[in-house]
């Protein structure tokens, strides 16, 4: 539903908004699965992937969705 949103006009803070909360939701898509994937390690059947990631791009992004309860709050507190 927010892809649906973001292919309309939007300011850029709504537009961040809506990014953000695809990405949670592709996060906890990826939670779920790897809850999954438990069952799969208790019933032996488990195939281990090598999957290359960027770690400053995933911090950054984990930093930016960690930040918004302290500023709707007003919190003062920067990421780099």
């Amino acid at each position: 539903m927010t892809e649906l949103v973001l292919d309309t006009e939007l300011t850029a803070a709504q537009r961040e908004y809506l990014t953000m909360v695809t990405e949670a939701g592709d996060l906890l898509l990826n939670i779920i699965n790897e809850i999954l994937d438990f069952s799969k390690i208790e019933a032996g059947r488990v195939e281990l992937e090598t999957t290359e990631f960027h770690l400053r791009d995933l911090l950054g992004d984990t930093m930016r969705a960690l930040a918004l309860g302290p500023i709707a709050r007003n919190w003062n507190w920067r990421t780099r």
